[in-house]
C-alpha cells in the first residue's frame, strides 16, 4: 500500500479491512515501513473519492532511524534504538486535527555535538495540532517532558516540505541539571532552577538559521567542572535577541567569591564582548583555574577561542577584593580591553588612598612570539599594603613606608615557561623606617617567580628574627633571570650597607662587592674632614667605610672574604663613595631631601 506522495510504501501487510456503509475500517493492519514495524487502525470514507474524511491512528514500537530519511529534516538526528510513537489524526487529507506521542525513553539519539541524550533517560514528545494545506502544521500544543521536567509550546510550520517554522515555548522552575543531560555545553551543572519565554524560529532543513529570542532566568545553577576547586552557583536573568545575549542582574558565587555583572555579548564572525564586574570579592583561580597543560602556547589558547582571536573583549572591574594565585588586590578598579590579538589592562588602580597603578599589554605577535609589557608604581604607601597584593605568600615579612616604587617589565616568548625566563625588569624602590624578616621575603621571591629554594628548609623563624631599617633604596636590572644593582643601600640604626653586583636567580648564584659603614661614625667623619673622597680612598682605620666583603657563589653557601678598598677597581670605587656620601639625596626627585 503507497501513498501518491514520496514516502515509501507498507509492505508484508496482514490484517482486516471490513468495507462497510460506504466506509473502509482498517483493524490492526500491520506490515512495515521500510525496517520499521507499523500497526494502522481507523476508518475512511468512501463517498468522497477526491476528499475522503478518515479517522486514522499509526503505531510503531521500534522505528528505526534508517526510515527517517523522507524527512530531510530529521536526517541530521542519530539516533540508536527502538522509537515508540503513535499517531491520531482524524478530518480530511487538506484539512485535519493530530495528536502525537513519542516515547523516547529506550533509544539515545543526538544532533551534531551540542544536544544529546542517553538511552534510559524518561522523555517524551507530545504534540497536539492542526494541518491544512492552506495555513500549513499548526502545533496548538507541544510537550517536550524529560524527568520531571517539561517546556511546553506553540507553535507553526509551512509543511514537512517546507519545514519553516516558529515556535514560542515556555517552562517554570525547570531544573538545570535535567536539561545538562540533554546539552553537553551545561554537562558541568549539578543544580538549579530557570524559568524560560523564548521563540524559536527557523527551517528543520537548515539548522543554522535557526533564530532565538526570548527571556531566561537562572536562579542557584551550581557548576562544578573538572579541575575546577570549588562549585560556582549562578544566578542572572538573560535576554536573548536573536545574535545578542544580554546579561542582567547577574552573580556569581564560590568559597572567595562573590561578584555580580551585567553586560552582553555579541555573536557573530567577529564577536564582542561588553561586561561589568563588580562587588566583594572575585578569586580568578576558582573562576579560571590554571591549566595543567604548561607547554601550550598563549596563541594556542588564543585560536581555540572565537571570541579571542577574532573578536573584541571591554571588561570593567570595580572589586572591593580581586585575588588570584600569587595576589590579593583590595579596592581594584580598571579596564580590560581585548582586540585584534592584543590584551591591554588600562590603568588599574589598587586601594583607595594614594592608589597603586598598574598597567600592562600582551601581544600576541605570531605563534611563536607572545610579548608581555607592563608597569608597577605605587607612591607613599605602607609596605604592608604592597606585599598584601601577593596574599600570604610573604608571610607579613616586611613594614614601613613604601616612599616609592617603579617596576617597569617586557618578555617574550611562545609558552609561560618561555615568557617568565625571559622576563627583563627595572626596578627602582625607596622603603623608611620598618622591619624586614629576611627568610620570609627570601621563601616568597622563591614562590612567587617558581624558584627553587638552594638551601636547606628552615624552620618558621621567630618575631626576633625581624631586622630594624631605616632605609631600603636601590635599582635594580633583571635580564633573562640575573639581577643587577649598583645602588642598592641598606640602612639599619647602627649601620649602612651596600651592594655592587649580580645576581642569577635561576642558577642560583651571585657575584657581588658589599660595603658596611659604621653610621655612629658617619656624621663624624663628615664634619670634620672635608676631603670626603680623599679619606674614602685612604683605606686606613679612620676611613669612612668600615670594611668590604667579595661575596661569590652559591645563594646558600657564599664564599666570602674581606677585600681592601685600593683591591677594588675605579668604577666599583667611584660606586662607593656616591653611595656613602649622598646615600638618599640621589634617589629622591626635584628637591624632596630627607637625609637622617
Amino acid at each position: 500500500m503507497a501513498s501518491l506522495g514520496k514516502y515509501r510504501p507498507l509492505v508484508n501487510l496482514e490484517g482486516d479491512i471490513d468495507y462497510v456503509k460506504e466506509e473502509y475500517h482498517l483493524k490492526q493492519v500491520k506490515g512495515w515501513y521500510g525496517d520499521s514495524p507499523i500497526t494502522v487502525n481507523g476508518i475512511c470514507d468512501d463517498t468522497l473519492v477526491d476528499d475522503p474524511k478518515f479517522s486514522m491512528s499509526v503505531a510503531s514500537t521500534k522505528f528505526q532511524q534508517s526510515d527517517f530519511k523522507d524527512l530531510q529534516f530529521l536526517k541530521q538526528l542519530q539516533f540508536d534504538g527502538p522509537l515508540e510513537f503513535s499517531l491520531y489524526a482524524d478530518g480530511y487529507p487538506q484539512a485535519f486535527e493530530f495528536n502525537s506521542h513519542n516515547d523516547l525513553t529506550r533509544i539515545s539519539y543526538k544532533f551534531k555535538d551540542q544536544f544529546m541524550k542517553s538511552a534510559g533517560l524518561a522523555n517524551a514528545l507530545d504534540i497536539q495540532g492542526t494541518y491544512s494545506g492552506i495555513k500549513g502544521l499548526t502545533i496548538n500544543k507541544l510537550v517536550f517532558a524529560f524527568g520531571e521536567n517539561q517546556i511546553t509550546g506553540k507553535g507553526e510550520m509551512k509543511s514537512l516540505a517546507d519545514p519553516e517554522y516558529s515556535l514560542n515555548l515556555t517552562a517554570r522552575s525547570l531544573q538545570v541539571r535535567s536539561v545538562s543531560n540533554l546539552l553537553q555545553p551545561l554537562s558541568d551543572i549539578t543544580n538549579g532552577n530557570t524559568d524560560l519565554d523564548v521563540q524559536v524560529t527557523g527551517n528543520l532543513n537548515a539548522p543554522e538559521s535557526t533564530s532565538v529570542t526570548g527571556n531566561f532566568d537562572f536562579t542557584d545553577v551550581v557548576y562544578h567542572p573538572e579541575g575546577y576547586p570549588h562549585p560556582i552557583k549562578a544566578s542572572v536573568k538573560v535576554n536573548l535577541d536573536n545574535n545578542k545575549i544580554i546579561f542582567d542582574e547577574g552573580q556569581l558565587v564560590s568559597k572567595l567569591t562573590d561578584v555580580k555583572f551585567k553586560g552582553f555579548y555579541k555573536t557573530a564572525e567577529s564577536p564582542t564582548l561588553d561586561l561589568k564586574v563588580y562587588g566583594k570579592s572575585l578569586a580568578l583561580d576558582e573562576i579560571f583555574p590554571e591549566s595543567k597543560d604548561t607547554d601550550k602556547s598563549f596563541t594556542e589558547y588564543v585560536n581555540q577561542s572565537t571570541l579571542l582571536s577574532k573578536g573584541v573583549s571591554r571588561i570593567s572591574l570595580n572589586l572591593s577584593r580581586l585575588e588570584g594565585r600569587f595576589f590579593k588586590m583590595d579596592k581594584v578598579k580598571g579596564k580590560l580591553f581585548f582586540a585584534k590579538r592584543s590584551f591591554k589592562l588600562n590603568e588599574l588602580n589598587i586601594g583607595d588612598n594614594n592608589p597603586i597603578l598598574v598597567k600592562g599589554m600582551l601581544k600576541l605577535e605570531d605563534a611563536n612570539n607572545t610579548t608581555l609589557r607592563g608597569m608597577v608604581k605605587a607612591e607613599d604607601i605602607e609596605a604592608e599594603t604592597f606585599t598584601k597584593l601577593f596574599g600570604s605568600v610573604f608571610q607579613n615579612g616586611l613594614t614601613g613606608k613604601m616612599k616609592n616604587l617603579d617596576v617597569r617589565f617586557v618578555s617574550q616568548g611562545k609558552t609561560r615557561e618561555e615568557i617568565r625566563k625571559s622576563l627583563s625588569a627595572k626596578i627602582k624602590l625607596d622603603f623608611n623606617a620598618g622591619k624586614l624578616h629576611t627568610g620570609r621575603l627570601k621563601k616568597g621571591a622563591l614562590e612567587l617567580f617558581d624558584l627553587q629554594d638552594p638551601g636547606p628548609q628552615e624552620k618558621p623563624a621567630a618575631k626576633e628574627d625581624f631586622t630594624e631599617y631605616r632605609q631600603i633604596v636601590g635599582t635594580f636590572d633583571l635580564e633573562k633571570g640575573i639581577l643587577n644593582t649598583e645602588d642598592f643601600i641598606f640602612e639599619e640604626l647602627s649601620r649602612r650597607t651596600s651592594v655592587v653586583g649580580k645576581f642569577d636567580l635561576y642558577k642560583s648564584e651571585m657575584d657581588a662587592v658589599v660595603g658596611v659603614a659604621p653610621m655612629a661614625n658617619l656624621d663624624k667623619f663628615l664634619t670634620k674632614i672635608p676631603l670626603v673622597g680623599k679619606i674614602i680612598t685612604g683605606g686606613d682605620e679612620k676611613s669612612l667605610v668600615k670594611s668590604y666583603y667579595s661575596v661569590k657563589g652559591k645563594f646558600n653557601d657564599p664564599d666570602i672574604s674581606m677585600i681592601p678598598l685600593t683591591s677594588l677597581t675605579k668604577k666599583v670605587v667611584g660606586i662607593f663613595q656616591g653611595l656613602f656620601q649622598v646615600p638618599q639625596d640621589i634617589f629622591l626627585s626635584g628637591d624632596e631631601t630627607n637625609v637622617n
